[in-house]
């Protein structure tokens, strides 16, 4: 035998023992990385699954808060339409919009004239923008052209009320075309009789969403705290399957910061109805998983995580190493040394994971003020979890507990009110309950948790602090029935006190209040010191009012004082002079020469109409009769 064939048999079995470590090494990684995989499927899963209840609500309130600024947006616009008054298109330009634009918070204005089946933008804020016909816009065009034909909106998209319409969130087609972007705005139109032009105000995201509850902010903690998550949204499928317009956004919550939403959006229309498990896209060279989950019919969330980009090359340098290691009989003590390399290798990897698990970890206890399971023990309600970033940690439970009465962790109140939802929930009956504890308002969900079919072992509850939603959700309500400017009620308020009066038949006056000199005011001294006037003329007629008077404005110099008692001359009379004076008497706030003064106009309830629309109407044109004859304190329908 030879002396190299005999170093090769002597060799034989250190090169099996490093033979079976590298398989063994290679069918380690190939493993550890399929539970890699699955771990983080699973993680996902199971953290979108925790953070379900907080999305339903963080989106609930995202769309109450859309609704309560659509409703107060009629308001708004009524407040810009007055500020233009009976100005021509050709007496607007762009820089007076932009002046009304800050003066009311709004990204944008522009100017549309009727062009018969479309309208034109004669002027606006945004560059570009000057000259473009809403021809092609779909139904925003149809909501336009009739808000121009004076038609009720039949579109049934948005929030419409008389003359006023806004749609739902869209992209900027500006932006859209010229840039690429795709913020997310609200565009709201008016068209009052006395104008022949419509006005459009733009609203930015920003200005509607409550900021404590922004779910992209949410999404967004999610991307950066996890390792492996690359980008989180919400998106809106029954759009995508129905091949809806391009400026309704697929993407409603979050960013599609790597761009990678056209790719995502091919391989669910591929998939079918079967949108389960793990998916896989190549975009510039990278491979990426991602998985949807389920929040309502047409909402899911996209998690998109890094794939296995380097296994392949795992794989080719295992086998240039098996070929190395082979050859290398004399070198036992090298591959020894590589062996542990390796190994070391397999240990960070397996740190890494520890690590990832204990992110996840410590984000998902961030997240829900109070979480806790019930369960029903011969009528009593007992716990066996409770933890939350609100919970002490004396009172914290973890899972697996033994049940406790939830009498001795939460105080009686709080459990007499919420137990009705606890037991809905044993019935398979989702519910919620607003709650103040430690002088904070808490959203109370409750799921149940079922151990079989329609058997119902136990109630997950869930709650979150809501204190500044709740304030924030008062404020909007007080304000879509308010003057923004003198904090009077508005003509949302008179229109419902109105309807509540005909619908009791009880008698009562109309009193159409229009000022005098207002206009010079505003000319003179500016639009500024106007406004300043509105406030005092406002408060000052509130000091005139009699009981069961109560003041509205109207609109721009206009106010109405509604009446539900029916007055005799003399009293109208005496009330007409206090009117008069209430507004005079303010000329003395002026350096300035100026005359003020106020046109009066009374219609009476029933005998003058049995419509809001007919009373104001007549009081209305009482008021332009007393107008025209100056020497008249009042003028009342006959």
């Amino acid at each position: 035998m030879s002396v190299l064939k005999k170093r090769i048999y002597n060799a034989r079995i250190p090169i099996l023992i490093v033979l079976t470590i590298l398989f063994t090494f290679a069918l380690s990684i190939f493993m550890l990385s399929r539970q890699f995989n699955k771990f983080k499927e699973e993680s996902v899963y199971y953290y979108n699954t925790i953070i379900k209840e907080s999305i339903d609500r963080k989106i609930e309130i995202s769309e109450n808060s859309e609704e309560l600024f659509d409703k107060k947006a009629y308001s708004l616009m009524n407040s810009i339409s007055s500020e233009l008054g009976g100005l021509s298109v050709e007496n607007i330009d762009p820089e007076l919009l932009k002046l009304i634009s800050k003066k009311y918070d709004v990204t944008g204005l522009c100017i549309l004239k009727d062009s018969g089946e479309f309208a034109t933008i004669e002027t606006s804020t945004v560059p570009g923008e000057q000259g473009m016909t809403t021809e092609d816009w779909g139904f925003w065009n149809t909501a336009i052209v009739e808000l121009f034909n004076g038609e009720e909106v039949t579109v049934d998209k948005g929030f419409s009320i008389e003359n006023f319409w806004i749609g739902p969130k869209t992209y900027s087609y500006v932006e859209k075309e010229a840039k690429g972007q795709s913020s997310f705005y609200k565009y709201a139109y008016i068209k009052n009789p006395g104008q022949e032009y419509m006005v459009s105000a733009i609203v930015s995201e920003q200005n509607y969403i409550v900021e404590e509850y922004d779910l992209n902010d949410l999404l967004s903690r999610y991307e950066s705290d996890i390792d492996f998550i690359e980008s989180v949204y919400i998106v809106d499928l029954s759009r995508l399957k129905n091949n809806a317009a391009d400026k309704e956004p697929f993407i409603v919550f979050g960013s599609d910061r790597l761009k990678l939403f056209p790719l995502v959006s091919q391989e669910i229309k591929q998939s079918g109805e079967d949108l389960t498990g793990t998916h896989s896209i190549k975009s510039e060279g990278r491979i990426y998983d991602f998985i949807l989950n389920k929040i309502s019919d047409e909402y899911y969330i996209v998690t998109i995580m890094s794939g296995n980009n380097n296994f392949g090359g795992i794989i080719s340098t295992l086998a240039i190493l098996i070929l190395i290691f082979s050859l290398a009989i004399y070198f036992v003590s090298v591959l020894i040394k590589k062996h542990n390399l390796q190994f070391q290798k397999l240990l960070t990897l397996e740190s890494k994971r520890s690590a990832v698990a204990l992110d996840l970890s410590k984000v998902l206890s961030s997240i829900p003020d109070y979480v806790f399971k019930c369960r029903l023990d011969d009528e009593e309600i007992t716990l066996v979890f409770n933890e939350g970033s609100a919970i002490e940690s004396e009172n914290y439970l973890p899972f697996g507990s033994d049940p406790v009465p939830i009498s001795d962790y939460y105080p009686e109140e709080f459990v007499s009110s919420l137990r009705k939802q606890i037991l809905l929930g044993f019935k398979g009956i989702r519910s919620q309950l607003e709650f103040k504890l430690s002088d904070k308002i808490y959203s109370f969900s409750t799921s149940p948790v079922y151990s079989g079919p329609c058997e119902v072992s136990e109630v997950m509850v869930t709650g979150i602090d809501v204190s500044s939603y709740i304030e924030e959700r008062e404020q909007s309500r007080y304000m879509a029935c308010h003057d923004s400017l003198t904090m009077l009620p508005n003509r949302n308020m008179l229109m419902q006190d109105m309807q509540d009066i005909i619908a009791k038949k009880t008698p009562a006056m109309v009193y159409f209040l229009d000022l005098n000199g207002f206009k010079s005011v505003n000319d003179t001294l500016g639009h500024e010191r106007g406004d300043e006037l509105l406030k005092d003329v406002g408060n000052s007629l509130l000091e005139s009012l009699e009981h069961n008077m109560k003041l509205y404005r109207f609109g721009g110099d206009e106010f109405i004082v509604l009446d539900s008692e029916l007055r005799a001359p003399d009293q109208l009379l005496e009330l007409s002079r206090r009117f008069k004076y209430a507004v005079s008497s303010l000329e003395s706030q002026f350096e300035e020469s100026v005359n003020l003064g106020v046109s009066i106009g009374i219609a009476l309830y029933p005998e003058d109409g049995d419509s809001i629309e007919s009373l104001i109407a007549k009081a209305d044109r009482a008021m332009y009769e007393s107008k025209k004859h100056s020497s008249r304190l009042y003028t009342i329908t006959i």
